[in-house]
Parts: structure tokens; C-alpha cells; sequence
């Protein structure tokens, strides 16, 4: 596509000084489900403040753009929003979904509710970089409360309160340089609350401040606008954390990646079940889930080629009636009477790469051994679970 605006773009020709405040959104969009209620891409000094956003199709503030291209893109705050029920149709957004480098930005004093999307309600994803968390309190999200994928270099994330929901997932240099308004580093704060718990105080607070304000309102005032910001780190600069340096070691394996172990029956990441009707053998369309969690099996970021990796560490999408989007596919399988497992998004076949302790991957379908599997019981107490074995070795979840 087109390149992202430079970064030194002359200022007369950035979007930038935008105000949305004070908004209520409920049940939108009504016909294009892959609208947002609110939408900001390429634009600087932007304030996204004390919103009311419920039952939308797709995100409910999506922000930024370019996919990790460095732009103009400047402090854009989200804060003090209610951000409930969103991403009820489509999958791959979350409550705040961003994708682009963002100096100066941060999402702060946000409510979040009942996302039932899988990778996360606050999700950074692999574009994103430079944004800080704080002071957000999540309630019933299906899957994280906060997502940061990829490098994510220069994001922080703290002082998040959540119950009911899953913990947070940081990749990458997340969380190796979190500090106080001061600059002063600080420990990260993430609180999980049991069922039933009550909010801390400070959770009770933003969940109160939280939304669409009522009675008389402060008269709105547009963000000041703001110089170029300074190129990523500054001279001389120093994490709070950075690890030290030693002797590389082996690649980390893909997230929630795939081995071939010896089979354990009874082994709970052994232990996977077929969609709701489907039996091994049929060719129909399925999730492969593991038994003890929502976790389905899916081809790492929708990525295509032999060996591109298969894992379960982003939940679960909804078995899909087309693949207008290939994305819409990459949790998608059919067990084949043949023996072969084939993905729905491309027709490669699952396949054991080279033996015991290999990865477990897609590729071209050859009809070789190495692709052909069997579903046994699992021994695992949960109706209709199944091993999925090539000879004495199992998919086995890492």
C-alpha cells in the first residue's frame, strides 16, 4: 500500500487536535460490522476521553495505523472510557486494538467489560510500540486483559485490576522499563481478584469515573498540539531492566507452540476435542480444542508457507462459514478419513517436522507417513476427548 505520512510531515498537513468526548455508542455499527465507533489512524494530539462504548461489532476504539511504520502518529490518550460488550461479530480486535508505533501515547483509566474475543480486550498488536497502560480495570474478558504481541518495544503495563478473566499476556520487550510520572522505575502492579471479590478502591474509583459523564460539563477544550516526537530511545538512554547480555541461545519456540511427545493417556495437553457434531474422520469443519481450556489449535499469526508453526495460545475463533478473510480460517481443520489433518485457510497437512521432540507444523500435502494421524481416547474425564497420535508420539501442547 501507500507509504505511512513521515514522521517530519509538514505540520499544516497532519490530522492532529482532535477531541471525542463525552459520546455514548451502543449497538453500532448496524451494517458494517468492521466499523469502529471510534476510528483514529494517522493522528497526533488526540484525546479519546470519557466515552461510553457498548455492544459493538468490532473493536470499540481502534487507533493508530501503518502496521509498525513510523509516522507523525503522537500522542494519542485514551482515558477514563467504558468500553462494554465489544467485538460481537468479528474476531481479531479487542476493546482498544492499536497497531502502530505511538510516542507520547497511552490508555489509562479505562473500564472494560465482556469481551468474548480471543487474543485480548487490550490489545497491542504486533505493529504497536512506545504505549503505556495504567490504571485500567477489566471485568469478564474471555481471553487477556491486555495483549501486547511482538516486540512490542517501550510498552508498559501496570497497575491493571481484572476478575473473571485471563491473565495478561506481554510479549517482547514489554514491561522492561516501567516508571512513575517522575521517571523515577517502578515495580509493575497487576491484580487478579477472586470470584466474588470485591474492587479495591482505586478499581471502584475508575470503574465510577469511567464513561459518558452527566450534568454540566467542563467546556471542551482541543489537545495543545505538540512538536515532532524525538526518534526512539534518546542518546544514552538506559532501561530500568534490560537483561544482560550473554551468549545467544536456542530461538524461543512460537507461542503456545506444538510438540511430538510420547503419548500419556491421561495427560491433560495431550487432550483435545472436536467441535460440537464432528467426529475424527468426516471432513468437517472443526476446532481442535484443548480439553481443559479454551485454547484451539491454529497456524501462528495466519502465516503461509511450509512450516509455518501451529499452536493454541490465542484462544478460540468461532468455526467459520467462509474465508472472505483467510485470518477467519487459520483456527479452522478437517480430519480426513485418509488420516490427514488439513487446515481450512490453505489445505496444507499437520505434520510431525522430523521425529520425537520436533515441532508440529503445516505443510504442502504429500501422503508421507509424517502426516497421516489417528485419534485414540484421551483418558482425560471430559466426554468425546481424543490424543492425536502419528505412532508413540502425541500432539502435545508445550
Amino acid at each position: 500500500g501507500a507509504p505511512s505520512p513521515p514522521v517530519l510531515l509538514d505540520p499544516a498537513l497532519q490530522d492532529r487536535g482532535y477531541l471525542v468526548t463525552d459520546c455514548e455508542f451502543v449497538g453500532i455499527p448496524t451494517e458494517y460490522s468492521g466499523a469502529n465507533p471510534i476510528f483514529a489512524g494517522y493522528v497526533a494530539d488526540t484525546s479519546l476521553v470519557h466515552n461510553t462504548i457498548h455492544d459493538s461489532r468490532y473493536s470499540g476504539i481502534c487507533a493508530g495505523w501503518g502496521w509498525g511504520l513510523s509516522s507523525y502518529v503522537r500522542n494519542i490518550h485514551i482515558e477514563n472510557n467504558s468500553i462494554t460488550m465489544p467485538m460481537q461479530r468479528l474476531a481479531d480486535g479487542g476493546g482498544v486494538y492499536t497497531n502502530t508505533p505511538c510516542p507520547g501515547c497511552h490508555v489509562s483509566g479505562n473500564y472494560f467489560g465482556s469481551d468474548p474475543a480471543v487474543y485480548g480486550c487490550l490489545y497491542h498488536d504486533g505493529g504497536s510500540s512506545l504505549w503505556s497502560d495504567i490504571n485500567n480495570v477489566f471485568d469478564n474478558i474471555t481471553s487477556h486483559v491486555v495483549f501486547t504481541h511482538g516486540s512490542s518495544i517501550h510498552t508498559t503495563v501496570t497497575n491493571v485490576w481484572y476478575n473473571n478473566s485471563g491473565a495478561p499476556n506481554l510479549e517482547g520487550d514489554a514491561n522492561r522499563d516501567v516508571r512513575d510520572a517522575h521517571g523515577k522505575c517502578i515495580n509493575v502492579s497487576i491484580t487478579a481478584l477472586k470470584s466474588g471479590e470485591p474492587w479495591p478502591a482505586a478499581a471502584q474509583a475508575i470503574i465510577s469515573a469511567a464513561g459518558r459523564r452527566s450534568g454540566p460539563l467542563p467546556t471542551p477544550m482541543a489537545p495543545a498540539l505538540s512538536p515532532p516526537a524525538p526518534h526512539w530511545p534518546p542518546p544514552n538512554y538506559t532501561e530500568c531492566n534490560t537483561p544482560k547480555p550473554g551468549p545467544p541461545g536456542p530461538p524461543a519456540p512460537p507461542h503456545g507452540s506444538f510438540t511430538a511427545a510420547p503419548c500419556d493417556t491421561g495427560s491433560a495437553s495431550q487432550a483435545w476435542t472436536l467441535s460440537p457434531g464432528v467426529v475424527p474422520g468426516d471432513s468437517h469443519v472443526t476446532n481442535v480444542q484443548l480439553a481443559t481450556a479454551v485454547a484451539c489449535w491454529e497456524i501462528t499469526g495466519c502465516a503461509e508457507g511450509d512450516g509455518a508453526a501451529v499452536g493454541c495460545g490465542y484462544g478460540c475463533k468461532p468455526v467459520p462459514t467462509s474465508c472472505a478473510s483467510h485470518c477467519d480460517c487459520n483456527g479452522a481443520w478437517s480430519t480426513n478419513s485418509n488420516g490427514t489433518i488439513t487446515s481450512v485457510m490453505d489445505g496444507k497437512c499437520l505434520q510431525v517436522s522430523n521425529g520425537k521432540g520436533s515441532s508440529i507444523n503445516v505443510a504442502t500435502c504429500t501422503g508421507k507417513p509424517n502426516q497421516l494421524f489417528t485419534f485414540v481416547p484421551s483418558g482425560v474425564t471430559v466426554n468425546r476427548t481424543y490424543t492425536v497420535r502419528q505412532g508413540a508420539l502425541c500432539v502435545d501442547q508445550k
